[in-house]
């Protein structure tokens, strides 16, 4: 069963793009649970994805809207990305 699971399991590396992409809602329902498990496993991809979360957070309080023509699609396009995260 371990082994098993040892191949199922995504790699750290996997994982992390996938975090990073924002690609994780994405992908399949079984991959996304074994990408959870593997974050529950690994301390390491556990803490990148709390990373994220915090630059995500820190992007976000502090946007500043900008008079720029097209700033708004590119700030919703970023929100968008990011709240996938």
């Amino acid at each position: 069963m371990m082994n098993l699971m040892a191949r199922l399991m995504p790699s750290c590396r996997e994982v992390t793009g996938l975090l990073a992409s924002g690609e994780l809602e994405s992908v399949p329902r079984m991959k996304r649970l074994l990408v959870r498990l593997h974050l529950s496993m690994c301390a390491h991809c556990s803490r990148f994805a709390r990373q994220l979360r915090v630059i995500s957070r820190a992007l976000r309080a502090a946007w500043v809207p900008s008079a720029a023509p097209g700033a708004d699609a590119l700030k919703s396009r970023i929100l968008e990305r990011l709240r996938s995260i």
